[in-house]
């Protein structure tokens, strides 16, 4: 009798080319005349990839043959074909691209007005102008099935018009921007076990916002935004048989934009209370990509829907400086992912839907009441789906 206990069967991965047959069994052992196989080893399973995202569970078992009856083989059966379970690192390259449109989009409606803002005269009749500019940097822990660590800058110059009459005031504004990150994810997805990726991030774009206030405090705004995203990734464990490893450089087009709704309340003394409900969008365009290893993959268009719920107490200082600080709930209603290889296998898909808090702390201030310059200054934090820290400083200048 042959012994295979405490034995262990191993696959190395395939070379990348045509998929092996449905019903393929590699023979790995065979009895001598009419020894039987007594017991088998230790693990009755293997996996091996072929490629970089086409995986396959075989069964290891004992076969015997119909035309040698005296014989007993020792045999790892093919019992599933599909996506690779680590290709799915290919795909969270694409989300943290997504992340970064998104996040981008919330700063630029949570902070941004009031920069545009700070420093129009408040001149009631014609239209005023001002310039204003901002940087933003942060850290955030996505949990997306896998561990995505974020860390991002924003750079924005725009112009801003602004009429005030007596039922409110009107405001319009149009900026450039450019963004710049860094990321890396890590995951166990099954399969060959535990793999990481990272990648660098770039957006340049253009956008365009307006707010209307009303005499009694409602307050109504809205924005688009839009430009190219370029997202370079690699991975140095997912890798081919030559131990290359898995990387592209994408480049995108990018959309993003949110609307809102808010309601500004006097308290007593130069307190406020600002209630505010937000939605965001963002979007990076679908693109087709060929690996070093002719194997191709194709990214479908991928879109975040975020709504926040929030509220923000100020209390002014005096008629230049004023500080602030608020919270709110945010929901991501999609956050996906997706991607497809060879035009059948749907690797994994990464999420980043889910609640995430939020909590703010910052102010406003200008050197003198008539300056023509002035800042903001915030950090927010966030716990929850998304976790750390972001926090920036914007000016504005009139002239």
């Amino acid at each position: 009798e042959i012994d295979f206990s405490g034995a262990t069967v191993s696959l190395a991965n395939f070379r990348e080319g045509p998929a092996l047959p449905s019903d393929a069994v590699f023979y790995l052992v065979a009895t001598d005349g009419a020894d039987d196989i007594a017991a088998l080893p230790e693990n009755q399973s293997a996996y091996a990839r072929q490629g970089l995202t086409r995986g396959y569970n075989f069964i290891v078992d004992d076969m015997a043959d119909g035309q040698t009856p005296d014989k007993q083989y020792l045999v790892a059966r093919l019992v599933y074909t599909g996506p690779a379970p680590e290709a799915r690192i290919i795909n969270e390259g694409r989300i943290a691209g997504l992340a970064f449109v998104s996040n981008s989009a919330g700063w630029l409606a949570d902070h941004s007005y009031e920069s545009a803002d700070l420093n129009i005269r408040e001149k009631e009749g014609g239209w005023e102008y001002a310039s204003f500019g901002g940087a933003d940097a942060g850290w955030q822990r996505i949990e997306t099935g896998a561990h995505l660590d974020l860390t991002s800058s924003h750079l924005m110059l725009g112009r801003t018009a602004k009429r005030v009459r007596e039922d409110g005031s009107l405001l319009y504004g149009g900026f450039i921007d450019a963004g710049f990150g860094h990321y890396g994810v890590r995951g166990d997805f099954g399969g060959a076990g535990q793999v990481s990726g990272r990648g660098n991030l770039r957006t340049v774009g253009l956008g365009f916002m307006t707010r209307r206030v009303r005499a009694d405090g409602l307050r109504l705004e809205a924005s688009l935004r839009g430009g190219q995203l370029r997202n370079r990734f690699r991975s140095y464990e997912l890798t081919d048989t030559d131990g290359n490893i898995t990387r592209y450089d994408l480049r995108v087009p990018y959309f993003g934009g949110h609307l809102g709704i808010g309601k500004e309340k006097k308290l007593s003394g130069k307190d406020r209370l600002d209630i505010l409900l937000r939605y965001y969008y963002a979007r990076q365009n679908g693109k087709t990509i060929t690996l070093h290893t002719d194997e191709r993959v194709d990214f479908a268009a991928d879109e975040s829907h975020r709504l926040r719920l929030g509220t923000r107490f100020t209390r002014q200082k005096n008629e230049y400086r004023y500080w602030y600080v608020g919270a709110a709930l945010e929901y991501e209603f999609d956050g996906k992912a997706r991607g497809i290889a060879d035009g059948q296998y749907r690797l994994g898909e990464p999420d980043m839907g889910g609640l995430t808090g939020v909590l703010e702390v910052g102010g406003v201030a200008k050197p003198k009441p008539d300056s023509r310059f002035s800042a903001e200054y915030g950090v927010q934090f966030y716990a929850g789906k998304r976790s750390g820290l972001s926090g920036g400083i914007r000016l504005a200048w009139r002239f």
